[in-house]
């Protein structure tokens, strides 16, 4: 793709080629085939008679697509004749590229977690909020826009869903299971989801939060309940946090909630900046806080430019 996207919008159309050309460059394997891949009408009734006919290897000799049986019969996959294969030569197994778009297609956020978009958003609503996101947080630049766009191909499993299927896992977050990760990039962690509520509804009980390193809202409320002096904090952030918790579905079902959270996370940890300097490894670093997955990030982010045909010198 050509196209500038400095301080441009993506239509809905742009979006679906940019994603679908992703996909289709992400995850590249060579795939032996089956002839349950191909439709019955394109097989011969001759391999239909056999039982399990479906899970027969194909093979390919000459450009024509075979089926061997015994040790070295062959036969037509269309016609179900029998070939005969030339001496000191063999068919060879019939591969075709598998990759994410072999997989996923054009969906978008359909697969089944426990927690599922609703409803499912096609290409025109994902834009829609991207766009804005982009334009609220200064994600303004063709190679802002592909960072962004790389770490959360990775954190969705490739957009195709907003939470996190965290498991054993979710237990190490603070406040636990119900602040999991969400999001396009995965917000976690009770104090993350009290500061994005505080973003969303103008408010400021982050405040009352004054933690020691390493301790969750729900830790701090632990502490100081017994308190007399910061007795009432602890009644705030309670009453708080129980909103916060009913909340934070929304981030994993909502596509403006699911797009914006990532948008706020990426401002307040002044990602563009770390972005400007096409630095994968710090931006990864921000966001995971570690190296988790950094190969991929960076793997992510090479196709984006690839695909958004980015330059240094001109983005």
């Amino acid at each position: 793709m050509n196209k500038c996207y400095c301080n441009a919008d993506f239509s809905a159309e742009d979006l679906k080629n940019i994603i679908k050309n992703v996909r289709e460059k992400s995850n590249v394997v060579a795939q032996k085939q089956f002839l349950s891949s191909f439709p019955p009408s394109e097989i011969a009734a001759f391999h239909k008679k056999y039982p399990n006919y479906q899970k027969n290897p194909i093979y390919t000799y000459k450009g024509e697509l075979v089926i061997k049986y015994g040790a070295a019969d062959y036969y037509s996959l269309q016609k179900g004749t029998k070939i005969t294969v030339d001496a000191g030569t063999t068919p060879v197994f019939y591969v075709q590229n598998k990759s994410d778009y072999t997989l996923f297609k054009d969906n978008l956020f359909h697969n089944n977690t426990n927690e599922k978009m609703s409803p499912q958003p096609d290409y025109a609503a994902f834009a829609k909020e991207l766009n804005a996101a982009f334009s609220k947080y200064g994600i303004n630049t063709c190679v802002r826009k592909i960072h962004f766009l790389a770490q959360c191909y990775l954190e969705t499993f490739r957009f195709t869903k907003a939470y996190e299927d965290a498991g054993a896992r979710a237990a190490g977050y603070k406040g636990g299971a119900d602040f999991l990760g969400r999001g396009l990039i995965h917000l976690t962690n009770d104090y993350n989801y009290l500061a994005y509520y505080d973003a969303v509804n103008g408010t400021a009980h982050s405040k009352l939060y004054k933690n020691k390193i390493g301790e969750g809202v729900y830790d701090y409320i632990c502490r100081i309940k017994n308190d007399p002096a910061l007795k009432n904090d602890a009644l705030k952030l309670e009453s708080v946090m129980q909103q916060v918790r009913q909340f934070a579905p929304q981030l994993a079902t909502n596509i403006h909630y699911a797009v914006d959270c990532a948008g706020w996370f990426w401002n307040k940890n002044n990602l563009n900046a770390l972005a400007d300097k096409d630095d994968v490894r710090a931006v990864s670093v921000k966001i995971n806080g570690g190296t988790n997955g950094l190969p991929e990030r960076e793997y992510y982010t090479k196709i984006f430019k690839e695909v958004m045909n980015f330059s240094v010198n001109h983005h």
